[in-house]
């Protein structure tokens, strides 16, 4: 399916989707990242960094990507998601527009991040 939505429409209509809820949401940043399995380019990754605040209604329990549930920030650099995670909440936490580019290797179950540049604008 084709999306004809700007960068904030489409954080708006995902966060519904995802968690029920409806969210202010501010363009924070940029991760971009070249990702590397065994050793050979795989893919790479153009990711939006949207800060969502202000919720409102009643967090899904449960979609079909998964459960939802609230944590704390400082809990969520202790959940095993993806290895960036720390970068993103660096970027959505800053107080100006912030640039990532990254390197990502995994090997097996293992995956590491090289940050290439780190720039904020």
């Amino acid at each position: 399916m084709r999306s004809t939505n700007y960068i904030l429409e489409q954080a708006k209509e995902s966060i519904k989707k995802e968690t029920g809820l409806t969210c202010t949401v501010e363009l924070k940043g940029l991760f971009s990242s070249k990702s590397y399995v065994n050793k050979q380019l795989a893919y790479n990754h153009q990711l939006f960094v949207v800060k969502a605040t202000n919720p409102k209604g009643t967090l899904l329990k449960e979609t079909k990507k998964g459960a939802n549930k609230w944590v704390r920030k400082d809990e969520v650099k202790k959940l095993k998601i993806l290895p960036n995670i720390p970068h993103l909440i660096k970027i959505a936490t800053g107080k100006r527009f912030r640039w990532i580019e990254a390197d990502r290797f995994q090997e097996g179950d293992q995956m590491t991040v090289k940050v290439k540049k780190d720039i904020v604008i």
